[in-house]
């Protein structure tokens, strides 16, 4: 009697430590088993496809980009300066070589994940200019901010990637900052990541930090990095994208291939044309990956949001974005490609309600329209501005519990299950059942940061709400994390561990593979320093033009990050997708080191980048004959000194 009480607290104690312990194993990639939402029939669908087919033929796509114009005209498409008339017999025949499933190859092999058909992954927010913190203060971010969240993202189950720039590291001058972002995504995660699409010659120099984590010539027959290149709705490609494109599919490397839509502002007014306007953009980019190289990976991507017609401001969690999901989804099948699409965004300022019932909207309609890639899946907030810390762990936990749902319903314990009915029977209970004790800690969900405790427990325990009970996750998470073995070691370290330290943790940890990447870092640090620091050189180099400007009157009401490099600029620069509004303004557009600058007096941008102050701030440089200083903030202060005395003022 003694030995059996003394087992049974043994096994109440082990269930108990298993209950407290955190699973931070990686989800593998979702296999769905759900029906999916499809509200298009087939007749709709061809209709769709004729419609997206004319455009491409009659309307045709601008590839602002000399190399763009002689690969379409080698392949015999019809150009007319920079307008591409592409014939629907040739598009067809060119996307039919993407490939439409492949393997994510990631450092650390158990993370490797199929893609495609049936297979989904989630993967962070990127591209914030500011973060709440684990203090949930507001504020620009630094290269340590970044640490965290790609900590967060190798500690998070359902988080299947560690993206890239989740924030933007304002402590590191723009030219360098791909460097840096890309070194942080190696070193904090074994997952597959992201890979900066900001300039060609940035996204060369994510292929050689490839080449040096991966081996010489690896990527080429393996998927590994993913990139991200956006459109200018309506129909236009710009040269830094294309570059870059040319770049990842080059080297075999999968990217996505983004429209980025306005819903009533860079497209129709309807949801409809509005997803043929996409629908054709799409096409366009899928099919020149395959002319840049024929069986290269590639993503149908997109970006979506309506506009409010009472602001202007862009919506998120709309029914009209949920139907537009379910229209692309089907459109992709159609064609046999993979594709993107975006998760959990909202508009709110703070992790409140608002937040949480956004992004909850979109998460359940992506989930439904089955979306492969589903991208910023974590953290995202006031419109793309800022990254929650506290919101990147509760997303991460909808998205596995939306992960659970999307499996479908399993029937593996049915008979088990219907044998405890009849061992119970009428007015007992399960608790103490065998198959409840067997099935206890994976039957249900069990949420870590949802409180499902009466008022008075949730009261007792110090009325925490979810914002702290998830920002305490989070230190929780980080300092786990920062001291993980998975974290890419030091050549110091390494000489001080055991010779089997590097082969238990992956084959690629060699002190020649950390010299090397070391190596390229600071060399490619010393390259773009030296093209900041000196004028002559910056004129000269081919990166960077020396500064150009040009007046016109914006009667368009609303533009993107990007719209305007044409303008000012041929050449590397910030891929910022955040919104400039601009209405009917006059404006100077200028380049600015990664940055194409538009001067309005009333900006409405929600990015501080290409906000007023920024731009003010730069300008006496840029009239003095500079290109600028390498971050904005060493412009401001220098502004708020000289303002008062300054005659241009």
């Amino acid at each position: 009697m003694v030995e059996a009480t003394g087992t049974t607290r043994r096994g109440r104690g082990a269930r108990a430590a298993a209950r407290q312990k955190r699973d931070v194993k990686m989800l593998p990639a979702l296999k769905r088993n759900l029906p999916l939402t499809e509200p298009m029939n087939q007749e709709q669908i061809e209709r769709m496809d004729a419609a997206s087919m004319h455009i491409l033929e009659n309307v045709g796509v601008h590839f602002r980009d000399p190399i763009a114009i002689a690969d379409w005209k080698r392949v015999g498409a019809k150009v007319v300066d920079e307008t591409v008339f592409l014939d629907r017999h040739m598009v067809r025949e060119l996307i039919s070589t993407i490939p439409s499933e492949f393997t994510y190859h990631a450092r650390n092999p158990e993370h490797n994940l199929p893609f495609g058909k049936g297979h989904s992954m989630f993967i962070p927010m990127t591209g914030a200019p500011y973060l709440r913190d684990l203090d949930d203060v507001r504020r620009n971010p630094t290269l340590d901010d970044l640490a965290n969240f790609h900590k967060l993202s190798q500690m998070l189950p359902a988080m299947h990637s560690s993206a890239h720039h989740i924030v933007e590291p304002y402590d590191h001058p723009i030219s360098q900052r791909h460097l840096r972002i890309t070194y942080s995504s190696m070193k904090y995660s074994d997952k597959t990541f992201m890979g900066m699409t900001t300039s060609p010659k940035n996204a060369e120099d994510v292929m050689d930090m490839c080449d040096i984590l991966f081996g010489e010539g690896y990527i080429d027959s393996h998927p590994v990095v993913t990139g991200n290149c956006n459109g200018n709705s309506p129909l236009v490609w710009d040269e830094t994208m294309l570059g870059a494109m040319r770049a990842f599919c080059a080297r075999n490397q999968p990217v996505l291939c983004s429209p980025f839509v306005l819903g009533g502002a860079n497209t129709p007014a309807s949801v409809a044309p509005s997803v043929a306007q996409l629908n054709a953009e799409a096409l366009s980019a899928l099919a020149y990956t395959q002319v840049i190289r024929k069986g290269a990976p590639a993503i149908y991507g997109h970006y979506l949001s309506t506009v409010s017609m009472k602001s202007g401001a862009p919506m998120a969690g709309t029914p009209e974005i949920s139907l537009m999901n379910f229209m692309i989804g089907q459109m992709a099948r159609y064609y046999g490609v993979p594709w993107r699409t975006s998760n959990t965004l909202g508009g709110a300022k703070t992790f409140d309600a608002q937040a949480g019932y956004e992004s909850a909207t979109t998460l359940m309609a992506v989930m439904m329209a089955g979306a492969n890639y589903i991208w910023h899946s974590a953290g995202w907030n006031e419109a793309g501005m800022h990254c929650s810390t506290a919101k990147f762990i509760v997303d991460a936990e909808q998205c596995a519990m939306a992960y659970r749902m999307s499996q479908g319903i399993n029937w593996d314990d049915f008979d088990e299950g219907l044998s405890a009915v009849g061992d119970i029977g009428p007015g007992g209970h399960y608790l103490g059942h065998p198959h409840t004790l067997e099935k206890f800690s994976s039957a249900f969900f069990m949420p870590e940061m949802f409180d499902n405790n009466s008022i008075e427990q949730w009261a007792a325990e110090g009325s925490v709400e979810i914002n702290e009970r998830a920002l305490k996750r989070a230190r929780v998470a980080c300092l786990s994390a920062s001291r993980s073995a998975k974290d890419l070691p030091s050549p110091a370290r390494l000489a001080r561990k055991p010779p089997d330290f590097a082969k238990r943790l992956s084959a690629s940890f060699t002190p020649r593979f950390v010299t090397e990447l070391t190596e390229l870092v600071a060399h490619r640090d010393v390259d773009v320093s030296s093209e900041v620091s000196s004028p002559s050189s910056s004129r000269s180099s081919k990166r960077w033009k020396c500064t150009r400007f040009s007046m016109r009157c914006v009667t368009s009401s609303f533009a993107s990050g990007k719209s305007f490099v044409k303008f000012a600029y041929r050449g590397a620069t910030t891929n910022s997708m955040k919104l400039i509004w601009l209405i009917a303004a006059l404006v100077v557009v200028q380049s600015i080191i990664a940055l194409t600058g538009m001067l309005r007096v009333f900006s409405r941008s929600p990015c501080v980048k290409n906000s007023l102050k920024t731009r003010f701030a730069h300008l006496p440089y840029v009239f003095n004959g500079f290109t600028g200083l390498p971050i904005s903030a060493a412009c401001r202060r220098t502004h708020r000194m000289n303002r008062r005395s300054s005659s241009f003022w």
